[in-house]
């Protein structure tokens, strides 16, 4: 009981030192946390392989593929902080989620009247409609 729930803390501690370093948005600190990712899913056996595999070629990619400056686009292009406070950033894959979400919303709501014109105006226009309804939000005091 006492060996589970050691390495219960550990693997918490892991993985909330891993999202602490995205909502700072700090690039280095990711890249630390996955050498740790990487040894734990190595240490899983083969459940784990592809996870250590991928953190393996994400250092590949920083230390000797991509050149310096694509290197340090690398390392500090994870985050996005759309808010602008501190310590709000979330991963760039989930803002493209909730950015590909805010247009299936409106093409649902479009009903009938889908056409590629139709969806080309609601993506030129996703970015202002975001922030307009992000200053409603806020103007009424809405809690997301």
């Amino acid at each position: 009981m006492y060996n589970y729930n050691c390495a219960l803390i550990t693997d918490c501690f892991l993985f909330f030192n891993f999202l602490d370093a995205i909502k700072e948005g700090d690039g280095v600190q990711i890249m630390r946390q996955y050498k740790y990712i990487m040894l734990y899913c190595k240490a899983d056996g083969s459940h784990s392989t592809k996870y250590a595999l991928e953190c393996l070629y994400q250092f590949f990619l920083v230390h000797a593929l991509l050149s310096q400056r694509d290197s340090e686009l690398f390392v500090w292009n994870r985050s996005v902080n759309n808010s602008g406070k501190k310590g709000a950033n979330i991963p760039l894959d989930e803002d493209t989620e909730h950015s590909n979400n805010f247009i299936k919303q409106g093409i649902r709501n479009l009903g009938p009247n889908v056409t590629e014109n139709a969806v080309q105006r609601l993506t030129h226009a996703e970015s202002p409609t975001a922030s307009i309804l992000a200053d409603l939000d806020d103007s009424i005091k809405r809690l997301l």
